[in-house]
């Protein structure tokens, strides 16, 4: 398996310009010769951070002397994009949300539609949908809502959020809770947040968190994906812009992520948010402890949507601390096993019948089954795959 300084230097270059971008600064020059730009956007692209990427790379001194006519324009296609993904969504989005307090509906704006606005340039935060968070027992009218904009709903009433879709580009997930009970310290946490929120001032249906409560929330949200699957540098440039711009209570935030149980977790992605992005020393200058060595090593192979690889892992083992590079038969054994037979609670909206009747539940296996070869035939065909090519990966090894 690839050493975490193998690993590091090979995303160095990808780290180099999210510092330059988040700092605002400019690349060295030279910079750009040193770096091949296919494999560059490739691994920006990995982590969703090709707006950023883009934004930096344009922005060299040197750039129309050390990239080709093709390169630049690849990267100011990649810039153009993204910056007017933005403008739609916001603009959607202001739309919806105002659609939806015609309604009577309250609404809170979620993750990158809120920390999107803290990065120095408009743009610069990709997101692939926007997630509101809506009174609970009013989906059917926000369904209503987003269907007269022309959105079709691609996943309704099966989980605790319901996605709307409108090509080419437009994605809604609309939450009526913010966690299930399958991650049950975060849904017990969470069930009454909007006690918590703040009122905005010009609109009385919507409800805002504090500073801190909604760093709380961005954490929890990367961490639960940390857990599950991975997640990627993102989340960090997030932390990163979060903690420079706002001086929060240091006091409550430390509680509380003490009462969620992720205050270790925290620690270690702010301190490494902290190391990879600040301009104190040089990428070359940096060291890790163990802690740091192995959740940056996750985050590096993970990407912006986790992987299937790193999914096993964690079914054998939750200790994302501990160094955790090998598939084993015993992580593919589970993995399989939490996939024909999920916990309770994973089943609680998309399968209410057998979630209150434990007498039937050893029938869920075949209606699932069923499900994935009549309805979800692509996504198990494509899950399959990866399992096969995870199995030959480790063969290899």
């Amino acid at each position: 398996m690839e050493s975490i300084t193998a690993l590091f230097d090979r995303f160095k270059p990808v780290i180099y310009v999210l510092r330059c971008a988040l700092n605002n600064t400019t690349p060295g020059k030279g910079f750009l010769e040193t770096v091949n730009p296919a494999e560059l956007r490739a691994l920006c692209r990995f982590h969703g951070v090709n707006a950023m990427a883009a934004m930096v790379v344009l922005s060299a001194e040197d750039a129309e002397s050390s990239l080709s006519r093709e390169e630049i324009k690849k990267w100011s296609d990649t810039k153009s994009r993204a910056l007017g993904k933005y403008l739609t969504v916001k603009d959607e989005t202001d739309l919806v949300c105002g659609a939806l307090a015609k309604k009577g509906i309250r609404f809170t704006k979620l993750k990158g539609m809120v920390i999107g606005n803290y990065y120095p340039k408009p743009g610069m935060r990709e997101m692939s949908d926007v997630d509101l968070l809506i009174d609970s027992g009013k989906r059917e009218q926000a369904c209503e809502v987003l269907e007269s904009f022309g959105y079709k709903p691609e996943a309704f009433g099966q989980s605790n959020h319901d996605v709307y879709e409108k090509p080419p580009m437009l994605c809604f997930e609309i939450h009526d809770e913010l966690f299930t009970r399958y991650h049950r310290r975060f849904y017990d946490y969470y069930i009454n947040c909007r006690e918590k929120m703040l009122t905005d001032p010009e609109n009385p249906f919507e409800l805002r968190f504090t500073d801190e409560d909604f760093y709380i929330y961005q954490l929890v949200h990367s961490i639960k994906h940390l857990y599950d699957s991975g997640v990627g540098l993102r989340a960090l440039t997030d932390i990163y812009v979060f903690l420079n711009k706002f001086t929060a209570r240091r006091e409550y935030i430390d509680r509380e992520l003490k009462a969620l149980g992720i205050d270790r977790e925290e620690r270690v992605m702010a301190s490494l948010a902290h190391k990879l992005f600040s301009p104190e020393k040089p990428l070359d200058e940096l060291s890790f402890t163990p802690e740091e060595e192995n959740i940056l090593a996750i985050i590096l192979q993970s990407g912006a949507n986790g992987t299937l690889s790193q999914s096993i892992k964690n079914q054998a083992s939750r200790d994302i601390f501990a160094e955790n590079t090998e598939i084993t038969g015993k992580n593919k054994r589970a993995y399989i096993r939490s996939r024909l037979f999920p916990k309770p609670e994973a089943y609680e909206i998309s399968h209410p019948f057998f979630y209150k009747h434990k007498a039937f539940r050893p029938l869920l296996v075949f209606v699932r089954i069923g499900e994935s070869l009549f309805r979800k035939k692509g996504e198990l065909t494509r899950e399959l795959k990866m399992l096969s090519r995870v199995s030959d990966k480790n063969r290899k090894l």
